[in-house]
């Protein structure tokens, strides 16, 4: 160490005789002599405390007692830092307790805040709820007093049960918006397939070997009376797809609460990979008229043969004719009248299957005297 200090004090120096005339050199270069005057006496003080530390190991060896007061001394050290711990702990429980008491009365204060807002809130709202009462108080008494303007506000027709359609002034407008959004609220969401609860059901096909599939289906419905026709959408990218588009024919099983585990089965496993008629001990019937098999545990299956093909988007539309129907005699009562319900059919809305519930009426019930 001291012959590296020497040689940087002789560049230094050498540095010195050739920036002699720089005055900033120079101030660098006295910067350096001091930074080596304070190393050297860094070096000096370890010198000193290495040789003060060898005479202690020595003096220890020497002598074990002072090695015994050592240790009794780093144990009183210790436990005098154990009480100070415990009273720090002290101090710490002492400060949560404050805490908790501050926190308390926040709490409080909160509480006596809200109440406030809540009574005022009831307030406003219980004014709100006066007012419209008037206002709908008012608006009922000009109708039974044959206010036609009030009347076509509300669309009401005057001696009548039914609504006018007749258009309204803006102002009177504004009004019957009031009412429709105080007493009739609604959500306006996106475009989408809300019309629910639709029929789910079977469709069995078979290919030009014979090979039959099941494909489950919700989009599917009546679109003529005579001639009788239905509808299937289906994804072209469905392994039934290919074979609809080959033959041209299929089946529409109707399900029930007993199909309804057969009908998810047959909806989300492909016929790429599996026997479906198989997999869930369905009974494949001959139809009549179509070469698609018929599902014999189904109450009503309808032979279809496909008239058109419409390309909509992430649907193919299969419009199609119904050429037979085959309806389960169980289900007949003692005058040959079919009872479906008995066979507890099932709908589908939004990914769940439901069972129908109880008949409400039948059609006309409403305008039967």
């Amino acid at each position: 160490m001291d012959m590296f200090t020497d040689k940087l004090a002789q560049k230094l120096a050498a540095q010195e005789i050739i920036s002699a005339n720089s005055a900033a050199d120079a101030e660098q270069i006295n910067r350096l002599k001091n930074q080596i005057a304070e190393y050297d006496e860094c070096l000096h003080r370890l010198r000193g405390l290495i040789e003060e530390g060898t005479e202690q190991l020595r003096s220890s060896k020497a002598n074990g007692a002072d090695v015994d007061r050592l240790v009794e001394e780093g144990i009183a050290k210790i436990r005098a830092m154990q009480q100070d711990t415990a009273a720090l702990e002290e101090f710490v429980d002492r400060l949560e307790q404050r805490i908790d008491k501050i926190n308390s009365g926040i709490d409080d204060n909160m509480h006596r805040e809200c109440v406030k807002v809540y009574r005022n809130v009831q307030a406003v709202v219980a004014e709100g709820n006066e007012k419209d009462l008037k206002l709908m108080e008012q608006l009922t008494g000009d109708v039974k007093n044959g206010n036609k303007k009030t009347n076509l506000i509300l669309g009401v027709s005057v001696g009548a049960d039914h609504f006018s359609g007749k258009p309204c002034a803006p102002a009177d407008c504004n009004v019957l918006i009031f009412l429709r959004r105080r007493y009739m609220s609604k959500q306006l969401w996106k475009p989408g397939n809300m019309l629910y609860p639709l029929p789910v059901v079977m469709v069995s096909v078979a290919d030009k070997n014979g090979k039959a599939n099941i494909i489950t289906i919700a989009w599917a419905g009546t679109v003529c009376t005579n001639p009788p026709m239905v509808s299937i959408s289906v994804r072209p990218e469905r392994y039934s797809y290919r074979i609809l588009k080959e033959t041209g024919e299929f089946v529409i099983n109707l399900t029930t609460r007993e199909l309804a585990y057969a009908t998810d089965y047959c909806g989300v496993k492909s016929g790429r990979d599996t026997d479906k008629f198989a997999d869930m001990h369905l009974t494949a019937l001959p139809a009549d008229q179509v070469k698609a098999p018929l599902i014999g545990e189904s109450p009503v299956n309808l032979e279809c043969r496909v008239k058109e093909v419409l390309p909509l988007g992430s649907h193919d539309m299969f419009l199609a004719e119904v050429v037979a129907v085959h309806a389960d005699e169980k289900y007949m009562d003692e005058n040959h009248k079919f009872h479906l319900e008995k066979a507890e059919p099932i709908v589908y809305s939004h990914g769940a299957y439901l069972a129908c519930g109880e008949q409400l009426g039948t059609f006309g019930f409403s305008v039967k005297k």
